[in-house]
């Protein structure tokens, strides 16, 4: 028991440790790491009944901790990642996809000929281990910042991924649960059942993310077009005070030239009667302009 109980612990350890780097916390949750210490000790404790109930690290336990795990962890990274839940629903069940089909490979070498049976089980978490740890490198080489910047573009279309991110990891889960624990002594047909399905998962996500490139590539061009369009009324306007200019400045020296032309005559009083009714007609038009 104390050997499965450290097997587990290395599976909740890597997520533990991989899952903080693919979100942005919040601003406002000050602590996030430690909502993800206190998730992996609750799991630690739910590991430790669900082994002494059912006696043993069979199919029953690791479907009941996966689904248990797959909770807590996704909530704990639902409610600390970022305020779009849809785009981390999606971020994290396209990392579960990955992790069993990690847990697919690691069965597949620690079962090969050449691993004696008293390591395989050793070799199987070492091999995930060392999964995990490559796959937290290429998040920190901008990996992470590549996935996120390619979802950041869409709104409505992440309900659509999540939803499929969902469906693909329950339907990769069933498959890879079966080599794990019920046809562990058949190499060729667990390595079969892992192969089939990373090929049509890998290709489901290419294909998805390439929807993501197109949606991403008509949502710029939708920009670019709003862009244009306030671009031309900003031209209109501008074209329009140019035209109010130039139609001032050509009243305003017609009307400087009948000033011009009072006053030399002498026409005083001509004069302030012009300026009142033109001062008259500036204040109507100032009213009509409203």
């Amino acid at each position: 028991m104390l050997w499965d109980l450290l097997r587990i612990s290395m599976v909740f350890v890597s997520h533990l440790f991989v899952l903080p780097i693919m979100e942005r916390p919040k601003d406002r949750i000050t602590h996030p790491y430690l909502l993800w210490i206190i998730a992996f000790l609750f799991l630690e404790f739910v590991s430790v009944i669900v082994l002494h109930v059912v006696g043993d690290f069979n199919g029953l336990a690791g479907t009941i901790l996966l689904a248990t795990s797959s909770i807590v962890y996704g909530a704990v990274f639902i409610y600390t990642g970022s305020e779009l839940i849809a785009r981390n629903l999606f971020l994290f069940a396209a990392y579960c996809t990955f992790y069993m089909f990690a847990a697919g490979f690691s069965l597949a070498v620690s079962i090969l000929p050449f691993i004696p049976a008293n390591h395989s089980e050793m070799v199987m978490s070492l091999t995930l281990m060392l999964i995990c740890f490559c796959y937290a490198l290429l998040l920190r080489f901008h990996l992470c910042e590549f996935i996120l910047g390619s979802l950041s573009k869409l709104t409505k279309e992440l309900w659509i991924l999540a939803v499929f991110g969902a469906v693909t990891f329950i339907s990769v889960s069933c498959i890879v649960l079966i080599p794990l624990f019920f046809l562990v002594d058949e190499i060729y047909a667990s390595i079969a059942l892992t192969l089939i399905m990373f090929i049509l998962a890998v290709s489901a996500y290419s294909i998805v993310f390439q929807i993501i490139r197109i949606m991403s590539a008509r949502n710029d061009t939708a920009m670019l077009n709003e862009r244009l369009n306030m671009l031309r009324n900003e031209l209109e306007s501008e074209k329009a005070y140019i035209e109010s200019a130039r139609r001032f400045r050509h009243d305003r020296r017609h009307h400087n030239r009948i000033m011009l032309e009072y006053i030399a005559q002498g026409r005083i009083e001509e004069a302030k009667g012009y300026i009142m009714k033109y001062d008259e007609q500036l204040s109507g038009k100032a009213v009509s302009d409203r």
